[in-house]
This record gives structure tokens, sequence and C-alpha cells, in this order.
């Protein structure tokens, strides 16, 4: 499969190069078996395309290697025709003790793995990253231009998340900007209320303010500091080399595993016992699924099936008397209400 843009100049290409390789090699391609697909262009341009390169025309959508191969967004499984969506693929992707089904959501970890990565992009000294700071930061401030990178765009997506969940531990006090870092619980620019404007201005580091083992603070800049006075007496600057480095507010160690990062994503919450219990061990699969499609009143029962424009009569196949819903199946029906008491009688409930 190759792709290209629609247009003869990138056709012509492709059959040029498809015509060399084929002389070189002795492989010539079958135009009696080859297809060229388009997609948003119509069947006069489709054709010409065609002609130029000599395969026949096709479109999508089409299975390639078992893949389907569709353009746009399908609304369901199959890209042919359109099934009913019971249930939203979000609620899909909740943990299992949130009503989800536990499947992994790729845009999630993605953006966990962005986060985890503009995480080791701040704190570590590798190659990688002091080569990508010294394009992106000046001042200690991320740049606000584009530059080509196949990691930056993320990073810089997640660099506000890091900032927020971050506070700097000072070791030499070179690395972290007395103004701009957040190094007393705040950024001091956020305590002063400094436009951001102004932010570039502000170039010195907290060793700058450490003088003769002592701060060397104004008392106007103090006063403005009720607050950060006891965080700014436990800071103590030496004079041996230590490194200044990022520390992860809400763990323990300080570091920020991926896992963790997922967790910022997700932010899961506290165990809900109704959610979980159809996912019990000893409970089979297609049971918990049927009992949890019934939670999320997503059974194909004839009422769910009329809300999404099904036009048919309804009647419960085993009373004969309602019309089928998922509380009447369960709850209401004399044959489920029969389940119900032999159940109460053997368990003495």
């Amino acid at each position: 499969m190759v792709f290209c843009r629609g247009d003869s100049k990138s056709v012509k290409a492709i059959s040029d190069l498809l015509k060399d390789y084929g002389s070189y090699s002795g492989q010539h391609c079958n135009c009696t078996k080859s297809l060229i697909y388009a997609g948003g262009m119509s069947q006069e341009r489709h054709k010409y395309l065609a002609d130029i390169i000599g395969f026949s025309r096709a479109v999508p959508p089409f299975i390639y290697l078992g893949v389907p191969i569709f353009v746009g967004r399908p609304k369901a499984g199959n890209t042919e025709k359109k099934n009913i969506v019971t249930v939203a693929w979000k609620v899909c992707c909740k943990h299992k003790n949130e009503g989800g089904l536990g499947i992994l959501s790729l845009k999630d970890y993605n953006h966990a793995t962005n986060i985890y990565l503009c995480w080791k992009f701040m704190n570590d000294n590798q190659n990688w990253s002091q080569v990508l700071k010294a394009r992106v930061l000046r001042n200690g401030r991320i740049i606000k231009c584009a530059i080509k990178s196949s990691i930056w765009h993320g990073i810089k997506e997640a660099y506000g998340t890091v900032m927020e969940n971050c506070i700097w531990s000072v070791g030499s006090g070179r690395r972290v900007n007395f103004w701009i870092d957040n190094w007393l619980r705040e950024p001091l620019v956020n305590t002063f209320h400094i436009n951001a404007k102004y932010h570039f201005d502000l170039n010195s580091m907290v060793r700058n303010w450490w003088i003769h083992q002592a701060w060397s603070i104004k008392d106007n800049i103090l006063q403005a500091l009720p607050n950060q006075l006891p965080l700014l007496a436990n800071v103590s600057i030496t004079d041996e080399e230590i490194d200044d480095c990022f520390v992860w507010k809400n763990t323990i160690t300080g570091h920020l595993s991926l896992k963790e990062a997922f967790n910022v994503v997700v932010n899961p919450k506290p165990c809900s016992t109704w959610r979980s219990f159809p996912w019990d061990i000893d409970t089979p699969l297609a049971h918990s699924m049927i009992v949890w499609r019934f939670i999320h009143n997503k059974l194909p029962t004839d009422e769910n099936l009329k809300i999404r424009a099904f036009s048919f009569p309804s009647l419960c196949s085993l009373c004969f008397s309602c019309c089928e819903s998922s509380s009447h199946l369960f709850f209401e029906c004399s044959f489920a209400k029969h389940i119900w008491n032999w159940f109460a009688g053997i368990s003495q409930i």
C-alpha cells in the first residue's frame, strides 16, 4: 500500500517509481490486480488519476491485511454499515470501580506519556534534554514559537500540568529562578501579581539572593511574604555544587512514574462497591457483561431499541403481558418474580 497526494504530479511519480523498481528487480506491478483509492474528489478526477497510473478505480472502505481502511471516523465497529453503539467509548474506558470496563484509553495513555516525558525533560541532564532545553528555553521559560521536533509538541502540551504538580527543591540555587519558578509553594510572580509580559526580564536566580551564608532580601519583599517566611527559613544554600531538582508533590519519593502520570490524567475516583460487584472473580464474564449493561440501562430491549428509532410491536416473551424493558425483565415480570422468590427461599433471605 502506497499513499500519496491526489494530484497528477504525485501519481505520476508513483507510476515512475514502480516502473523503475520493475526494471531493476524484474518484479513488475500487475495493473489488472492493482487499485487506486481516492476520497473527497469527483469521479472525473479519480478516473483521470487512474488513467495516469493504469490502475482500476475503487473507493473506501476496504479491508487490507484484515484491517478496515476508511475515510474519517467510523460510528460503529463495521465500517460498511451503521450499528447501534449502546455505550459511549469514554464510559468503557473508565475503571471498573467507576462503572466502566477498564479499557485503556490510548488518548489518556498518550497524554500520560507526554507528562512523564516532560518531567524527564525538566529534571534530567541527559544529552537529549540539554539539547532540547537549549532550543526551547529562554531564561527558564519556554518559547512560544514552533520548532521542528518530533517530541516537543507533546512536551509543550504537558508543561502546564507538570508545573502545577511540581515544586523545586533548592540545592545550589543556580537553576531556580527566584521570581518565576515554584520553590515557595507558589511562584513569586503570582504572589506579587506581576504581569506576564515582564516575566522575561526577571532573570535573577535564587543563588543571587543568598550572600554570606544568609538571605539578602529587601524588607519590603519579606513583608509581602508572611506565609512563605517559614519556608524560606528552611531553605539553606551551601557552597557545595548540589544540583537543584524537581519534586513531584503528590508522591512520597518526589519522583514521577508513568503509572502516577496516568493517574493524574484519569483522576481515579474512590471505589464504588455497587459498580464493581459484577466483576466478581467467581462470576462468568458473560453474566458480568449482562449485569454491567443492565446497570447502565444499555441492554438491547424493545424499549431501548424504540428510543433508537426502531418501530415494532413489543411484548415480553416470558409473561406475554407487558412491553419488554430492563426493569420489567428483571423485576416486574411474573417469571422474574418467581425466580427472585425461589432465590430468596434457598438463601433464607
